[in-house]
């Protein structure tokens, strides 16, 4: 049993004798829930009708529990795994994410604000703020969402202007010298024009140092803002018009060694020079996270008559990613700077026809996206990079290195889509319902290799250059067809097959090894999933129960693949080269024992396993030359933990002269997770409990609200990314936060 088990059983037992003493309370004075509205399926609905896995977080839940960024979501939800990787996004949910972090390669798991997918992983950490809820869909969404949905998405939904002035202003502080300030005002300008403006900032100090440089790493420096005008055209018509502006400049998101790929073998020898905090590390350049978003989104909402609406949502979004790191993670002169410069746009326009009558409630859409990405990677081996082949300013001096090496690995992509849809629920009888939904779409991705990792020596011209533009187009056509059952008005019984695929991608600056051009545009990476559901109301309103059991099969997976070459070396590819199956179960319980006391709690099981998956075990110690294939057949999915769990009590009672108090205590558990296709113990992240506990007061008149918080409290060390590092023939990853604390004063108004 794991050390952190007896934990969790502790705290389960407390909170289990609070829900039973809870219970009597909950017939002498009669509670209900408070019904939780959703748009999870592009129409207004109760989560509690929704026939799928859906989670949902209130801007109030999500203050109370300082979730501040999709990274603060992990624990809160069954068989999800969220973490990042040098600042990419790594979502992954029900065994279903992304393999690579190449660029390029496209999230299986979706993210949308406010309608409009954000679609590059890169772009996806920036900072919660200003949001009336979160909603999560787990499984796949392929018929609504289309394109990179596989594994489900991550709806981000804004507070709206309102007609009534109104704001509210946070503070956050705590240790790191962390402050985070939070703010909105809005209300009528006019009769007919309605405004709101919010902003966040935030700062701390680094978890780490680099004990080089000696700065922080894994900082914090962000700041958002975001306006939006409402237009009153008439009482059918308005339009909404949103623009948002974000920036990170820190040393955020930085890899920190963990083990050598080889130990003990010569000829991979040990790194030296190696830190003894495993948050620390050593680097001779700073490090450095630099983000920049822009975006505006112009949203049209027109009810024709009593059942169509018209629903327009027009977007442009811009970002940049500018990082610098080093992966050697020594002290040792040895150093291999490494600088990407990552610019991508994207527009994209739907159309939304909503169909509403007694029996019928059909959502139904045209879609179109384009989007332009430019990447470029860029290193050298010197003491500098001046009198090598390329550009003479790419980094400063650095300690001497023999063979000065000069590397560019520059590349874009242009993928385009054109998709139609329709989601329908026919109402057969009184409780049984028809759910019929399909998407087609039609895609076309231009990749274009400039250089792919050409290298110079002092004085020699470069080598290896290769470029070369591919071009593919292919078609998906995803079905869904459903069963709803509803004996009762507060029982909901659900079965559904579902289909989704992931776009073709284009590994930006990769080249082929056998061609010499640009590298392979990849298939749609597809699914199959089947799920039966339950979702009831009881005694009185005061349990909601959430089950689901589902079966995946994925093919045509989207993974990088390492093969051997002649004299004992190995080339990475990118290929649809691996198949899965996946099954499991979840339930969600949320129960209002009295009027003073709430318990949630959620379970997961996941069965994620490859059925086929050929390529080279970098982990392999006996095969350190790479001389052959294995199949990871049988093995463990990436990032797919076979059990999750949480528990939550909120016990509120009234403070005299003073209002209301709300004390929460949350235990969430995780079972072991691998991060490799091939089983590694070094590759494993331990089982783990994480405890986090708060006290929320809000003044009589409901103005004031001083929350006071702790997370991570028994300071659990875990890695929320592994990965396999040539560059210092070792392994690193990216470190949890510890310990952190601290207390948010809130005014509203």
């Amino acid at each position: 049993m794991s050390q952190n088990q007896p934990i969790l059983l502790r705290v389960q037992a407390i909170i289990m004798s609070i829900f039973l003493l809870g219970s009597t309370a909950s017939y002498a004075e009669p509670a209900t829930l408070e019904e939780i509205i959703v748009t999870s399926q592009k129409r207004t609905e109760s989560l509690m009708e929704v026939s799928s896995a859906v989670s949902a977080f209130s801007n109030e839940d999500m203050g109370i529990r300082q979730i501040n960024s999709v990274m603060d979501l992990s624990g809160s939800l069954p068989s999800v795994a969220i973490g990042n990787n040098l600042g990419i996004a790594a979502i992954t949910i029900r065994g279903v994410g992304m393999d690579s972090i190449v660029v390029g390669t496209d999230p299986s798991v979706a993210m949308h604000l406010d309608g409009v997918v954000i679609t590059r992983a890169q772009a996806q950490l920036g900072s919660f703020f200003d949001l009336e809820r979160v909603e999560v869909v787990r499984g796949p969404s392929g018929t609504l969402y289309g394109r990179n949905a596989t594994g489900g998405s991550l709806n981000l939904v804004t507070n709206k202007p309102t007609e009534e002035f109104e704001g509210y202003g946070r503070v956050t502080v705590g240790d790191y010298s962390s402050l985070i300030t939070e703010g909105a005002i809005g209300g009528a300008l006019t009769e007919s024009v309605l405004g709101r403006v919010a902003f966040k900032t935030e700062d701390r100090d680094g978890y780490g140092k680099n004990l080089t440089t000696k700065t922080d790493i894994n900082d914090a420096k962000k700041r958002a803002v975001r306006g939006q005008l409402q237009f009153l055209i008439n009482p059918d018509l308005d339009v909404l018009l949103a623009v948002e502006y974000s920036d990170e400049d820190d040393h955020n998101y930085m890899t920190t060694y963990i083990e050598d790929q080889f130990p003990g073998n010569p000829k991979f020898p040990r790194t030296a020079g190696l830190p003894d905090d495993p948050r620390d590390t050593y680097q001779h350049l700073e490090g450095r996270n630099r983000k920049d978003t822009w975006a505006a989104t112009g949203t049209i909402n027109w009810s024709l008559n009593e059942q169509w609406t018209l629903k327009s949502i027009t977007s442009y979004r811009d970002f940049t990613y500018d990082p610098e790191f080093e992966p050697t993670m020594s002290s040792a002169t040895n150093r291999i700077p490494l600088q990407q410069f990552i610019e991508y746009d994207q527009f994209s326009q739907e159309f939304q026809f909503n169909y509403q009558s007694d029996r019928v409630a059909a959502v139904t859409g045209l879609y179109y996206y384009d989007e332009s990405t430019f990447h470029e990677n860029k290193f050298c081996f010197a003491t500098t990079c001046e009198g090598l082949s390329g550009p003479d300013d790419w980094f400063g001096p650095a300690p001497p290195f023999v063979n000065g090496i000069v590397g560019n690995s520059i590349g874009t992509t242009q993928p385009t889509s054109f998709a139609a849809f329709a989601n329908i629920k026919y109402a057969l009888t009184d409780q049984l319902e028809l759910m019929l939904g399909a998407r087609y779409s039609d895609e076309k991705r231009i990749g274009t290799t400039i250089a792919d990792y050409s290298f110079g020596r002092r004085g020699q011209p470069n080598k290896g250059v290769r470029a070369g533009t591919t071009e593919k187009s292919f078609t998906d056509f995803s079905p869904e067809i459903g069963l709803n059952w509803s004996p009762t008005d507060y029982l909901l019984v659900y079965a559904s097959y579902k289909e989704a695929f992931k776009s073709g991608i284009f590994p930006l600056g990769r080249s082929n090894a056998e061609t010499g051009g640009a590298a392979d545009i990849l298939d749609p990476e597809t699914i199959e999933a089947s799920e039966i559901g339950l979702k009831g109301r009881f005694l009185e309103n005061q349990l909601h129960l959430s089950l689901s059991a589902f079966n995946y099969d994925l093919t045509d997976q989207q993974v990088s693949r390492t093969q051997p070459q002649p004299g004992g070396i190995s080339t990475t590819q990118f290929e649809n080269a691996a198949g899965s199956e996946i099954q499991g179960v979840e339930m969600e319980v949320t129960w209002l024992a009295s009027e003073s006391l709430q318990i949630e709690a959620s379970i997961g099981y996941l069965d994620a396993t490859y059925t086929d998956y050929e390529s080279v075990n970098n982990l392999d110690e006996d095969k350190a030359n790479f001389p052959f294939t294995t199949n990871a057949k049988g093995n463990t999915l990436s990032y797919a933990p076979k059990r999750t769990g949480r528990i939550r009590a909120d016990y509120s009672f009234q403070m005299p002269s003073l209002g209301s108090a709300i004390v929460g205590v949350e235990a969430q558990y995780k079972s072991e997770v691998s991060t490799h296709a091939w089983t590694d113990a070094r590759m494993l992240d331990d089982s783990r409990t994480v405890l986090q506990a708060n006290l929320a007061i809000t003044s009589m008149d409901e103005k004031w609200s001083l929350n006071i918080w702790g997370k991570n409290l028994t300071d659990e060390f875990f890695y929320v990314y592994r990965q396999v590092m040539p560059a210092c023939n070792c392994i690193g990853g990216g470190a949890t936060a510890p310990r952190t604390y601290g207390a948010t004063v809130a005014y509203n108004f």
